[in-house]
């Protein structure tokens, strides 16, 4: 357990420790970049420095907008180390939306990947704070950099242009920085966290420097023995959400290497160059990797999926005996020695060959699924966290899981159920409310307690199992009341749903909308009579498609309550995107975006129109 309590000091400590020990590394192209702490310190010195000689004063507030990469976590390090607070912006986000969070948070700063971001900086610049200073990572073309000037956007430099200036600092003061750091009290901001905007305007979590040391301390409590230095885990994840903050976090508390992908595209790819030991997903990822591992098996010769169904009932009996506390001996040790050589190591090469752990977060994961990657022996730590939590505060242990729960609480946090089955969460480690939003402050935290507006229960074995969240409670007409995350989950886990809305507020019956994408039909096109080429649009519309999402939700059905079962569904005609608006960032459905795209729909599934559900 380390002493600190600020970002900074805990991140000069740790480059000390291990100065020649592997930091960070980033792929581009085939080849993968490192870096020691030492020079991973000597780049965040310089660019601290650099943004104190352009006036960024101990507590202002500097934006960041780019996707996740090197400079992205550098800058971030270099912005606390400033004693200043670092805010977060979704790349994908528009330009009225960057406008929202820059001008609320009364950022003076803003450092963005590229050209395409400059443009809506461009923009808006005339109605944000005045820039101090706006950095790009990329190169930007000299037309991009006057429109930026005609619209008055203030000082702009490269990063390169910015860690030379670093550089000549820490020549003039070469003990500022450590000075720096060293003033900082524990109380200082740190960051600033706007949620993404499901239920209206984003709200900015505040979060201090001590409540972030708190968070690390209660990870290590819980799996300090899990982790080490000598792991390495493959970063990709939004750094603009609280989960892939946490992830870029982590080195400091354990010393492993980071490795920053070149992006979610080339995940696949990237994940053979970095051969991690541990990678965060959120449920959205890990459910691609099921489909497709389903798909491979099943579109394979029938001796290879007898194998496959032999192997996986056998790692099935394994872990049933592990979650009873024993361990396989005998043949079924055996037999699990000979579907690891098979089958299961042929699939942790596809992973490059190393991964122990997948930690998951931001949303449930079908008991199904994980089940199915716990089969195959890719261990899934379930966890639970929010924004406000600064992410994880439970997880399933690692030595013995409980599918269909987040775990047990970490280190100080407390947890407790209301009387109307909203779970409740004390500790250290918590945000200290919404910026300028004392209402919502106040309505979120109570004598100590973040009330999540999360539903649900405590296991007898101590686990938190999360049933739904308090808003999306459906209450039907009949005054029955449904948890639309325990069905969505499960028709998803079937074949040809990719997302799903469950509908029934105040109905008298269940509908939903559903989303498909190509990825899962690639194969079944030629039977629609369609090619590659065709749109979601021509698969939404097909009878055929249609008969076959409407296999999958018969199937899940004959499991549910009469009362809970889906009467109607419509699929919609297109693609469910961050860019198309019905993603938020972190891949998770906007459910009032969708009904409200689709009112119309839905209000013909309940009015008894066929052509709403694609008939």
């Amino acid at each position: 357990m380390f002493p600190q309590n600020t970002l900074p000091a805990l991140f000069v400590e740790r480059c000390k420790q291990a100065p020649n020990d592997t930091a960070i590394g980033w792929i581009k192209g085939e080849s993968l970049t490192e870096w020691t702490f030492s020079q991973y310190r000597r780049a965040v010195e310089a660019i601290s420095l650099a943004l104190r000689k352009h006036g960024l004063a101990p507590q202002e507030k500097a934006a960041i907008l780019s996707a996740t990469r090197r400079e992205w976590n550098l800058s971030d390090h270099a912005i606390m180390a400033a004693r200043a607070v670092s805010v977060p912006v979704y790349p994908s986000y528009l330009a009225d939306e960057v406008e929202y969070i820059v001008k609320h948070s009364e950022s003076c700063m803003i450092l963005l990947e590229d050209e395409a971001q400059l443009k809506k900086v461009t923009a808006v610049v005339g109605n944000l704070p005045p820039q101090k200073l706006v950095v790009t990572f990329n190169a930007v073309s000299e037309a991009a950099k006057a429109a930026f000037a005609a619209a008055g956007g203030g000082t702009l430099r490269s990063f390169e242009e910015l860690l030379t200036e670093g550089e000549a600092e820490i020549a003039a003061h070469p003990n500022s920085f450590e000075q720096m750091v060293a003033s900082a009290p524990k109380e200082d901001i740190a960051t600033i966290i706007y949620t993404s905007g499901t239920t209206g305007e984003p709200k900015g979590a505040v979060m201090t420097q001590y409540a972030w040391c708190c968070n690390l301390r209660n990870v290590i409590a819980f799996l300090g023995k899990t982790f080490d230095k000598n792991d390495t885990i493959l970063t990709y994840l939004p750094l603009s959400h609280v989960l892939g903050r946490q992830d870029s976090f982590l080195i400091l508390a354990f010393g492993w290497k980071m490795i920053f992908a070149e992006s979610l595209d080339k995940l696949v790819g990237n994940i053979g160059i970095a051969r991690p030991t541990i990678m965060a997903a959120v449920p959205r990822v890990l459910e691609k990797i099921y489909a497709g591992i389903s798909k491979q098996v099943e579109n394979g010769p029938a001796l290879k999926r007898a194998i496959f169904n032999w192997a996986t009932s056998v790692s099935r009996e394994v872990i049933r005996l592990r979650d009873a506390g024993q361990e396989a001996g005998g043949l079924l040790a055996l037999k699990h020695k000979i579907a690891t050589a098979l089958v299961f190591s042929k699939i942790h090469q596809k992973f490059g060959g190393r991964l122990r752990y997948f930690v998951s977060g931001g949303a449930p994961l079908g008991v199904d699924i994980l089940q199915f990657l716990r089969g195959l022996g890719l261990t899934v730590l379930e966890g639970y966290g929010l924004t406000e939590t600064l992410s994880g505060c439970c997880m399933n242990r690692p030595d013995r899981q409980y599918p269909g729960t987040v775990g047990f609480v970490f280190g100080d946090t407390q947890l407790k159920i209301a009387e109307d089955g909203e779970i409740l969460i004390k500790t250290e480690g918590l945000f200290s409310g919404y910026y300028k939003r004392p209402e919502a402050t106040a309505e979120a935290l109570k004598d100590g307690w973040l009330y999540t507006g999360d539903i649900g229960e405590i296991t007898p074995e101590g686990a938190l199992k999360i049933t739904d969240r308090k808003k999306d409670l459906i209450k039907t007409s009949g005054g029955k009341y449904i948890v639309p995350q325990r069905i969505e989950g499960m028709v998803k886990a079937e074949k040809w749903v990719s997302q799903i809305v469950v509908v029934g507020d105040k109905r008298n019956f269940v509908t939903a909308l559903i989303g498909v994408d190509k990825e899962k039909f690639k194969d079944a096109l030629p039977t629609l009579g369609l090619t590659l080429e065709c749109s979601v649009a021509e698969i939404a519309k097909h009878p055929k498609a249609r008969e076959m999402v409407k296999a999958d939700i018969e199937a899940v059905n004959k499991k549910l309550a009469k009362y809970e079962t889906i009467k109607n569904f419509h699929i919609c005609p297109e693609e469910f995107t961050i860019d198309g608006g019905l993603l938020t960032p972190s891949l998770k459905v906007k459910k009032k975006v969708a009904m409200e795209r689709y009112k119309s729909e839905i209000d013909s599934m309940y009015s008894g129109v066929t052509g709403a559900s694609n008939d």
